[in-house]
């Protein structure tokens, strides 16, 4: 048996198998040198305990990162949406003028005549952004009223009204109340006629768009984002 095995390993396939043996040897003296021991390389409880609570923090710090990361995500995402939901002068023109064209269109549509419209005013809310302004001013029916700021509401980009004062016209309501208390306007009561429709109000009121004229690559990345 000896013999067979002398002259096993002095084949190029048992000089292989044997230089594997030993080096599979060394490496297991070094584990157990550096691991301290055969005692260390089996946890004890004490151990496992420290690696469950160690574990547990790890948890909670990585869900305490994700939930962050959540809220940082959806902060981007409001940003993005401001960022696409503005005015742009690429894609909407110059706001000075444009703005100005699509207020009065607006009005035109709705067969109203504004007795004034100012020019338009910005100013900056930060690098990125800016706020554009204009005041505008008339006098009409109360139901042409409404529907000339619902036609405002439909206008791309979005605008909004920073403030508008609305108030009757005190000659439209005398006139009201006569026709109200005259015969005309009994019978035009009881056949189902709107008498507050012939209330005349004073309009007055500012609008607001928010441009952006920042990087180009923030815009990219905010189209990206539909």
């Amino acid at each position: 048996m000896n013999g067979k095995f002398k002259d096993f390993i002095k084949t190029p396939k048992g000089k292989l198998i044997c230089s594997l043996c030993v080096l599979g040897v060394t490496w297991f003296i070094l584990i157990l040198n550096f691991s301290g021991g055969l005692k260390d390389m089996v946890p004890s409880a004490d151990k496992i305990r420290n690696a469950e609570r160690d574990l547990k923090r790890k948890r909670i710090a990585y869900e305490s990162a994700m939930e962050e990361k959540k809220k940082a995500d959806e902060v981007k995402e409001l940003y993005y949406a401001i960022v696409r939901n503005s005015w742009q002068e690429t894609k909407h023109g110059m706001v000075e003028n444009t703005l100005r064209q699509m207020v009065s269109d607006a009005a035109k549509a709705q067969s109203l005549k504004l007795a004034s419209l100012g020019s338009v005013k910005t100013s900056r809310i930060n690098n990125d952004f800016y706020f554009a302004e204009i005041d505008v001013t008339f006098q009409a029916p109360y139901p042409d009223t409404l529907k000339y700021m619902a036609a405002i509401q439909k206008l791309s980009p979005k605008l909004s009204w920073k403030r508008f004062d609305l108030r009757p016209d005190y000659r439209s309501l005398r006139q009201m109340n006569a026709n109200a208390s005259s015969i005309a306007g009994m019978v035009a009561k009881n056949s189902g006629e709107n008498i507050e429709s012939t209330i005349t109000v004073n309009f007055s009121g500012t609008l607001r768009v928010i441009g952006f004229d920042g990087s180009s690559q923030i815009l990219k990345s905010a189209e990206a984002k539909k």
